[in-house]
């Protein structure tokens, strides 16, 4: 099929006139126009057309080729008889289905704001069917979370992407609480000062103890998950007032505030302190050997309670509470892969978001050689429920200049997570959007993976840096592939990889040779000498040094770091 301007005429774009429909028939025209300068007109009865959405000739093709709802957010492009029809299951399908064709068709690539632009028009009449591995997906890096566009472009559904709901971006987490650390939104921790029961037991009291010293007490208080709960860990409701009540009944009012919310935070304070020493919760965690079994009980009481609330009322409970497995709540109450008891097996509408925080990041999680408590942790979280969410990181949080080769364990992990049948994946990246380099390279790889999790990494890298570093690309293809084998070579030679802390030798100057920095950062600094001396206009050269002394500052870092080492 060529379309090219002596024949653009014989094709119309054929949608029903809804706002999402509209917008996907917009960006058609939007992106022919500025690779081809071609646009077309809305169908009137052309010869032939291009179908976006479910209308009365697409019916017959959509009811022939049907998208499982366990096809996450499909997709199909059909050639036939001329004409192209593009669906998915849904209308944010069907605009992953519009990107895809500008995509593949027109050899569009979306890196940020703005696209890699080809003039390709030659359409290969071949028939395409895509879908995502988990329906919840993201890689949090500030640029998505602000612009939802470019959250869709990557095709993400994210609960942090400011909604859309003409587009199908209508967020089902309840977002007016965090939807991490979030148990004073349930309890107002200032109750402490007159109900200090409700709340949990420090293991060593002090006379100067003051719970309010960093802040609503984040560091210092949390709840006692034994308060309110009964012996057999059921709903206390001999009791007016306890700990066990106020989340019941603030829950009760999350969700009847947002009824069409589906899934309700409630994450323990970020601190792995938190725990309780009551002798009702100190008895439990013996028992589970966690605080993750003391949790789940209290959770699974109030879901109890919050069900009969809704019912008495006369509403249909339909909501889920997600819970973190994090810090001291990390290890599941399980033993060989098997619940210990009855009691700690999470309610059906309970989800598990569980967060290897101190996985050994040199590798995969589903490495041999990853640690053993990581092992035991994954097999007793996937033995207890199916209700699982992972909480991954591609981010080193101490240094997020340093070169951090972890995107081949990304694709192993992704793998794994596909194989594991996950429903929601959730990758911490960097929190400052204007200086990671890597996290956006990080990002672009990402977006594929959760659609493809077979792809060439090193391809895709190759396709993200030839668009977006234009005439520097083949040098910072370069050092990006010169750093990458060499931090495979020292991870060979016993060299650890870290996330959090720098517990390990990951930063330690042995490791890298000041020869080889200076030979990486004078590799970087002659691509921005090539752009500066090239005929590209003015404002070209400007944006394309400040994306070359974004990489530059990698190498910068990683002597400057060790500055005392080096000199």
């Amino acid at each position: 099929m060529v379309i090219d301007k002596n024949n653009v005429a014989e094709y119309g774009l054929l949608y029903e006139e809804t706002e999402g429909l509209e917008y996907c028939a917009a960006h058609v025209n939007e992106y022919f126009y500025k690779c081809v300068g071609l646009k077309f007109d809305k169908y009137v009865g052309q010869k032939h057309f291009i179908s976006i959405g479910a209308n009365a000739k697409s019916e017959k093709i959509i009811s022939e080729n049907p998208i499982a709802q366990d096809k996450y957010d499909g997709y199909r492009i059909i050639f036939k008889d001329g004409n192209v029809y593009i669906f998915g299951n849904e209308i944010r399908s069907t605009v992953y289905g519009t990107y895809a064709f500008i995509e593949k068709y027109l050899g569009v690539r979306w890196f940020h704001n703005d696209a890699e632009l080809a003039d390709k028009l030659v359409i290969d009449e071949k028939d395409v069917f895509e879908w995502a591995y988990f329906p919840q997906r993201e890689l949090t890096y500030a640029p998505f979370t602000t612009d939802w566009q470019l959250a869709m472009h990557f095709r993400y559904v994210s609960h942090n992407v400011k909604e859309n709901k003409a587009l199908g971006l209508a967020g089902n987490w309840y977002k007016k609480i965090p939807t991490t650390h979030n148990t004073h939104c349930y309890v107002d921790f200032e109750l402490y000062r007159e109900h200090p029961e409700i709340f949990r037991v420090r293991e060593e009291e002090t006379y100067n103890f003051d719970p309010f010293a960093n802040g609503v007490g984040a560091r210092s208080i949390d709840l006692c998950y034994s308060n309110g709960i009964t012996a057999g860990g059921q709903f206390d409701e001999s009791k007016s007032f306890s700990a066990a009540r106020l989340v019941a009944e603030k829950l009760y009012e999350f969700i009847n505030d947002e009824p069409d919310k589906k899934f309700f935070m409630f994450g323990l304070q970020d601190n792995r302190g938190v725990r309780c020493f009551c002798p009702e919760c100190s008895k439990k965690r013996e028992k589970y050997g966690t605080d993750a079994g003391v949790v789940i009980i209290f959770l699974n009481a109030v879901i109890k309670k919050v069900e009969k609330m809704l019912i008495e009322a006369g509403k249909t409970p339909d909501f889920n509470v997600v819970m973190f497995a994090y810090h001291n709540t990390v290890e599941p109450p399980a033993k060989n892969g098997k619940p210990i008891d009855s009691l700690v097996i999470p309610d059906k509408r309970l989800h598990i978001r569980y967060a290897p925080i101190d996985a050994d990041y040199t590798y995969s999680l589903d490495d041999d050689r990853q640690g053993e408590s990581i092992k035991r942790q994954i097999s007793g979280w996937t033995g207890l429920t199916k209700n699982m969410m992972f909480w991954d990181y591609d981010v080193n949080f101490m240094e997020q200049y340093w070169y951090f080769p972890i995107l081949p364990n990304i694709q192993k992990n992704i793998k794994f997570y596909a194989r594991t049948g996950i429903t929601y994946l959730f990758s911490e990246g960097s929190d400052d959007g204007t200086s990671s380099w890597q996290q956006e390279i990080f990002s672009y790889v990402s977006a594929k993976l959760y659609w493809d999790c077979n792809i060439d990494i090193w391809a895709t890298v190759k396709e993200y840096v030839s668009g977006y570093y234009g005439i520097a690309a083949e040098k910072v293809m370069r050092f990006i592939l010169d750093m990458q084998t060499f931090f495979e070579k020292e991870i060979a030679n016993g060299m650890k990889v870290s996330i959090v802390t720098d517990y390990c030798d990951f930063f330690d100057p042995k490791h890298y040779p000041l020869e080889f920095l200076v030979e990486k950062r004078n590799l970087i600094k002659s691509a921005i000498e090539d752009v500066k001396n090239s005929s590209l206009e003015k404002m070209q050269k400007k944006e394309l040094v400040i994306r070359l002394k974004r990489v530059l500052a990698t190498p910068l870092r990683m002597i400057s770091k060790n500055a005392e080492y080096y000199f």
